[in-house]
C-alpha cells in the first residue's frame, strides 16, 4: 500500500483540507465547504440551498475554497502556506490565472465568498485577521510572520504577512482547518459579479465556478435580478434593464439597492448593516440579495457586520469587486466610515470636506491648518463611538457630525 505523504500528513490536522493537483501535477491545498441551505446561515429563510452549491442547475454535495491567499507561479494561482500573495493584477488577469489550471478551476465567485460569510455570522464569529500592519486591530501582540514592509513614511510598518502564519483568529472557524486571510492582508478579486452603471449583475447561482460560462464584457452568462420576483434576467446592456435592482448613492453619503437610479456617483459607499432597499424591492429580491451577502437581515446595525462596507461606482459601465479589504484598513475603518459619509454630503462646505479628506487618509502625519480640527476629532471620536456601540448607525454619525462642525466652518469662512 503506496501513502501520499504530504496528503497524509495534511489530514492528520486538517481532515477536511485537501491537495488538489492542476493538470501539471502541481497542489493547492483546498478546504471543503459541505453544502448547506439558507436556513442554516439567516434565521427565517426557507430551505433552499444556497446558491454556492448549485452549479449549472445542479446541486453540488460541497464546495473546494482556497486555504491560503495565492501565489502565482508560471502564470496559474496556487493556494499554500508562508507565502507573500500576488498583488497588483487586473480582475481578469487573476481569472486567468485560476482557470489556466484545468478543469474546475476557478476564481472564488461572490456565492462563494458570501456562503462563507454567511457561515461565519450565523456560527457568531468574524474573522479577524491582517487590517493593522501585521496585526488585526483588535489585537495587541499577535503578528503573523512579515512578508513586506512599508516605505517613506510608513518604513518599519509591516504591509503584507506570510499566509496562514498568523494566529487561529485568522482563520474563518478558528481551527487549524479553516480558510485563513479572509480579512485584511491582500485584498482579493471576486468572480462572477458586477455592476453596469450601477445596475447589479450576477452569474446565476454559482455558474461563475465553471469556466464554461463566460465572464468576459459582453457574456450573456450576466444576469440582472428582476426587483418583484427576485429571478435572474436578462439585462438591456446598458444597465437600465425594467425592474431591475440598481445601487443608488443616497443624500446622507450612503447607499440603497432600487429600481430607480436617482444620485450618481462614481465613488460611494455604505456599511453593511446600514444597507437598505427602496419600497419597491419585494421580499423575493431582498432574500436573494442577502444570499450572495449584499443586504443585512432585518433590523442590522453597523456593527453587526463589524462596520464592514461595500464601495460602488454607479456611472462606470462595467465595475469588478474585489473582498477581504487590506493590510491597513481595519487601524482607520471607523473614522473612515463616518469621513467617507461627510464627503458625499451634499450641503457641507468645501473647507469641512478637504479637512475630511485629509483626515481619512491612513497615512496623514500632520494635521490639516484649521481652525476647528480639534473640535472636528473630538465630535468623530464621541459619535463614531456611539456608531460602534450600535446606539446610531454610521451615516447618521456622521450627519450629527457635520451639524457639530459646519458651523464653525461657517465662522473660519466668512
Amino acid at each position: 500500500m503506496q501513502y501520499d505523504l504530504a496528503e497524509f500528513a495534511l489530514k492528520m490536522v486538517a481532515p477536511n483540507n485537501k491537495l488538489i493537483y492542476d493538470d501539471k501535477g502541481i497542489p493547492s491545498v483546498m478546504v471543503y465547504v459541505p453544502k448547506f441551505k439558507m436556513s442554516d446561515v439567516i434565521d427565517g429563510a426557507g430551505d433552499s440551498t444556497h446558491p454556492a452549491f448549485i452549479v449549472n442547475g445542479k446541486e453540488v454535495p460541497g464546495i473546494w475554497i482556497s486555504k491560503y491567499q495565492n501565489i502565482v507561479n508560471n502564470g496559474r494561482a496556487y493556494s499554500l502556506p508562508g507565502q507573500d500573495p500576488t498583488v497588483n493584477i487586473t480582475w481578469d488577469t487573476a481569472r486567468g490565472y485560476c482557470e489556466s489550471k484545468g478543469k474546475g478551476w476557478h476564481m472564488m465567485t461572490k456565492a462563494e465568498w458570501a456562503a462563507i460569510m454567511l457561515w461565519c455570522k450565523k456560527n457568531g464569529f468574524q474573522p479577524w485577521g491582517n487590517n493593522n500592519y501585521g496585526k488585526d486591530s483588535r489585537e495587541t501582540l499577535q503578528q503573523a510572520i512579515p512578508a513586506t514592509y512599508g516605505s517613506g513614511t510608513d518604513a518599519g510598518k509591516i504591509y503584507h504577512v506570510l499566509t496562514g502564519t498568523g494566529p487561529l483568529t485568522w482563520s474563518h472557524n478558528k481551527q487549524p482547518d479553516g480558510i485563513w486571510d479572509l480579512n485584511g492582508n491582500v485584498s482579493e478579486w471576486t468572480g462572477a459579479l458586477r455592476t453596469v452603471k450601477g445596475e447589479l449583475q450576477l452569474l446565476e447561482n454559482n455558474n461563475g465556478a465553471n469556466s464554461d460560462n463566460p465572464q468576459t464584457a459582453t457574456s450573456t452568462a450576466w444576469k440582472a435580478i428582476d426587483a418583484t420576483t427576485g429571478a435572474f434576467i436578462t439585462p438591456d446592456g446598458n444597465g437600465t434593464t425594467a425592474n431591475s435592482i440598481k445601487i443608488d448613492a443616497t443624500e446622507t453619503g450612503g447607499a440603497q439597492w432600487c429600481k430607480t437610479i436617482t444620485k450618481t456617483s462614481e465613488n460611494f459607499s455604505c456599511a453593511l448593516g446600514a444597507l437598505t432597499c427602496s419600497a419597491d424591492i419585494s421580499d423575493a429580491a431582498k432574500a436573494v440579495l442577502r444570499a450572495y451577502g449584499l443586504l443585512p437581515v432585518d433590523g442590522a446595525k453597523a456593527s453587526d457586520y463589524d462596520d464592514d462596507r461595500l464601495w460602488f461606482n454607479n456611472v462606470a459601465d462595467e465595475r469588478l469587486f474585489y473582498s477581504g479589504g487590506d493590510y491597513g484598513n481595519g487601524a482607520f475603518m471607523p473614522r473612515k466610515s463616518a469621513l467617507d459619509a461627510v464627503i458625499a454630503m451634499d450641503g457641507v462646505s468645501e473647507e469641512a470636506k478637504q479637512v475630511a479628506e485629509m483626515l481619512r487618509d491612513g497615512e496623514f502625519r500632520a494635521f490639516p491648518m484649521s481652525s476647528y480640527v480639534n473640535e472636528y476629532l473630538t465630535e468623530i471620536s464621541t459619535y463614531m463611538t456611539e456608531a460602534l456601540a450600535g446606539n446610531m448607525t454610521v451615516e447618521d454619525a456622521a450627519k450629527a457630525v457635520v451639524e457639530a462642525v459646519q458651523p464653525m466652518a461657517d465662522e473660519a469662512a466668512g
